[in-house]
């Protein structure tokens, strides 16, 4: 996802790992309307770069780590 300072990625990430409550709008998923289901149902998750991810790693070393432990 790609945007400027403060266009909302953040916030749309929180809300479908379900941190933050849609309050308007619609979300979709390809073509299936994802904004009503319970988050259990939408199998995402998020890595917060700050705190989560080894620098000295790739992206796929990362996820690899995670899923190793």
């Amino acid at each position: 996802m790609l945007g400027a300072s403060g266009c909302g990625k953040t916030t749309l990430l929180r809300i479908l790992i379900g941190l933050e409550t849609q309050t308007s709008g619609e979300l979709f998923l390809e073509v299936k309307d994802i904004g009503k289901l319970p988050v259990s149902k939408l199998g995402m998750g998020i890595v917060f770069q700050n705190y989560a991810l080894f620098p000295n790693k790739s992206v796929l070393e990362n996820v690899e780590h995670a899923l190793k432990e």
